[in-house]
């Protein structure tokens, strides 16, 4: 809808408005809409049912127009629409559609059941939306080794990770071990953000579960690193040394700081060397 005031109402087609959508790069520049007044205030824009090409997010900004009789157009601020997709933008994710219907209310996108995906609202079957989503699916787990003292960030991508953040506040599990998501970090159904508690077993491995699901094709293990010895262990008084620190492991995949007799060592580089098989 466009909102303004003194719409003319127009009587002949030489008078009719019409809406003219600027998109740019996408959909060959323009879309043109009849538009139908629906009172002296008030314009809507019939856009034509089809498939629009929009970038990769799935929404377009783009610029209006309105014009009426002979292609005279109705003077405006710069007012600007949105063509969207809710399928394009939930990715195929039940869960992130389902973030829409209660963050991005204005957009009307509902998890459909016929077919079985991200529909606007008015697009679904008679059923209408699907009241739950599938179970929550994993891609990746980094790192899959933490501390067994705790405090190791850890980032779960994926898909159907919860709609919001209380759908994921308690509910992630790492080796028998709660992980603590971070609300600013969480983004919707896509990637969870949790900081390890501490081992109750020490060294030990064990299944990461999202959900009330156990995903058994990961596995996480609880390390202690140990510092075997540090080469060379003299240096000058004035500083810079290049020493080289060998542990086994003595890097977990967390934030490393090391320091020598309180002063800060700059970490240059990380080798990983793999064990010879016997």
């Amino acid at each position: 809808n466009a909102n303004g005031y003194n719409f003319n109402i127009s009587t002949y087609d030489e008078f009719n408005y019409k809406c003219i959508i600027g998109t740019g790069a996408y959909s060959n520049g323009n879309i043109e809409a009849v538009a139908i007044r629906v009172s002296e205030s008030q314009i809507t824009c019939q856009v034509p049912l089809r498939s629009y090409e929009l970038p990769e997010s799935g929404i377009l900004e783009a610029s209006l127009r309105v014009t009426w009789g002979g292609g005279a157009e109705i003077e405006n601020d710069g007012m600007t629409v949105y063509l969207y997709s809710c399928y394009k933008m939930a990715h195929g994710d039940c869960s992130l559609c389902k973030n829409f219907e209660q963050s991005r209310v204005s957009l009307n996108c509902q998890w459909c059941d016929n077919p079985l995906q991200c529909q606007y609202k008015d697009h679904c079957s008679a059923v209408g939306a699907i009241a739950s989503c599938p179970g929550p699916h994993i891609d990746t787990v980094t790192p899959r080794v933490g501390h067994v003292y705790g405090g190791t960030i850890v980032t779960i991508k994926g898909r159907n990770l919860g709609a919001e953040f209380v759908d994921v506040k308690n509910n992630v599990t790492i080796a028998g071990v709660a992980c603590y998501p971070v609300s600013g970090l969480y983004k919707p159904a896509r990637e969870i953000v949790c900081i390890l508690g501490a081992s109750d077993a020490g060294v030990k491995k064990g299944h990461v579960l999202v959900l009330n699901k156990t995903f058994h094709n990961i596995e996480f293990q609880y390390m202690n690193p140990i510092l075997q010895r540090v080469t060379p262990n003299k240096r000058a008084v004035s500083g810079g040394a290049i020493l080289t620190l060998h542990g086994n492991p003595i890097y977990l995949g967390t934030s490393l700081e090391v320091t020598v007799n309180d002063k800060v060592c700059n970490i240059t580089r990380f080798l990983m060397l793999k064990k010879r098989k016997t």
